[in-house]
């Protein structure tokens, strides 16, 4: 289980009343409710109490007018599979548990657990402004406590045991965790992955700079502006919306650095230096992080070409076509190919982010799609002693329904294609004619050869 807190975004109002309502509903497209419940309510504890809770909340929040950031949103997410560990009492039990051990113990929250394809994840709003001594508590490097909290429920409850950003192999990931989210939500390159990919450069440019005016020079080479946020400078992308703070590529390129440098902040002048040529270099486009996979440019190419079309629109057509990973799950229905990227991708992020509990399973996003391909596959008897090793093997999914998906990869250990095998021992295939052939030439036991992110 992954526990993190959801920072408030700039320019939007702290609303506990909606963020409650939403946690209350899950009015997301292809989300639903499992359960919702209030903590320290006078209210009560049930949904039913929401209306009077709120109220509750909010007439304590008005209690401290000139307090800033009121709320403390959590999201605690669990493995597939793990919903069904977990009951009504486990789930309370580990609401309340975070909110006591971040030092919330007394405050009022709200917590609902949601159901989204394969991400089973549990919401926890809490109000920072305690209801009776009005004190507003603001927990102490709250990431440590969210994982040692964390790896104890874990032990307690039987769920696979998660790495958190203090002990992956001794090392810090390198990416923001909203760059992490935008990844796994998405499956395309995240800007801080872009910047930190050319951060050599963008030093050595920050370096050599001679003031701000020379410095907003420079950053054009890779299509990349620095800017005033908060108290501190970020880069952000001049054609799109996306942001990172400059002092995660650099020291050198905090606002104290360079302010020291240059003096203070000189915006840049938008029409003297971009009529200066176009001599950029590369250019943010949030390319898929599996861009190097031999499959992929036809599919990329359709992607493109239908995200020009629909992305004007709303609802949630409009957010498929700005969603590489939603897409695919959409075309999955119809090409095979889609299908094969799609385990692919879950495949390399596996490997980034975490073995994955065992058996591995069967994307949730894509299971209807896969039922429908069935319905029309042509079936092939599988040899005996082929069929005898598909057990042993670590490059099988469990499908459900009796089915396994054994997954195909060349030497890069790109997933390829896919193999369906049901409970009367045929199979068909996913992907590239050869598939089926290939596949049965295997002898399996496959060694596990999980693909990296092959970015690019």
């Amino acid at each position: 289980m992954i526990a993190k807190k959801i920072p408030k975004q700039a320019g939007i109002g702290d609303n506990f009343d909606r963020l409650g309502r939403y946690i209350a509903a899950a009015d997301h497209p292809g989300e639903k409710l499992r359960d919702c419940w209030l903590g320290n309510c006078i209210a009560g504890d049930g949904a039913e109490d929401l209306e009077i809770a709120l109220a509750e909340i909010e007439a304590t929040r008005m209690m401290v007018p000139d307090a800033k950031d009121k709320t403390y949103h959590l999201v605690v997410s669990f493995r597939p599979g793990e919903e069904s560990k977990l009951g009504g009492d486990e789930l309370r039990n580990i609401a309340a548990g975070y909110v006591d051990a971040l030092g919330f113990e007394g405050h009022q929250y709200i917590a609902g657990a949601h159901e989204n394809t394969d991400h089973f994840h549990m919401h926890i709003a809490i109000n920072r402004i305690h209801p009776e001594t009005y004190k507003t508590v603001a927990p102490f490097k709250d990431f440590k406590t969210l994982e040692r909290v964390s790896r104890e429920f874990e032990k307690e409850h039987g769920l696979f045991v998660d790495r958190g950003m203090s002990d992956r192999d001794g090392a810090r990931n390198p990416l923001s965790p909203e760059a992490q989210d935008f990844e796994r939500h998405t499956w395309q390159q995240s800007f801080h992955r872009f910047m930190q990919e050319r951060k050599p450069d963008v030093l050595l440019a920050v370096k050599e700079a001679q003031g701000w005016a020379d410095l907003h020079r420079r950053l054009d080479a890779w299509n990349v502006g620095i800017k005033p946020r908060g108290n501190g400078l970020v880069f952000y992308d001049l054609d799109g919306q996306a942001t990172m703070k400059a002092s995660a590529v650099g020291r050198e390129c905090s606002k104290n650095a360079l302010e020291e440098r240059f003096g203070q902040y000189q915006a840049r002048d938008q029409e003297k230096e971009r009529a200066a040529g176009d001599k950029t270099k590369a250019r943010y486009n949030r390319p898929p992080l599996l861009g190097r996979h031999p499959n992929i440019g036809p599919l990329w190419s359709r992607y493109i070409g239908q995200q020009r079309q629909e992305l004007t629109r709303k609802g949630l057509i409009g957010r498929v076509a700005s969603n590489w990973k939603m897409w695919l799950a959409m075309e999955a229905y119809e090409d095979p190919l889609a299908m094969v990227l799609v385990i692919a991708h879950t495949e390399a992020l596996r490997a980034v982010f975490g073995d994955a509990p065992s058996p591995r399973r069967f994307p949730k996003a894509v299971a209807p799609a896969l039922d429908e391909m069935m319905k029309t596959a042509k079936w092939s008897d599988v040899p005996k002693g082929r069929l005898a090793a598909v057990g042993r093997e670590t490059e099988v999914l469990d499908a459900g329904a009796g089915r396994s998906v054994a997954m195909v990869k060349n030497d890069q250990a790109d997933v390829i294609g896919l193999v369906v095998i049901d409970d009367k021992g045929k199979a068909c295939a996913l992907g590239p004619k050869e598939t089926l052939k290939t596949w049965m030439k295997e002898k399996g036991p496959g060694k596990d050869k999980s693909p990296g992110l092959g970015m690019g």
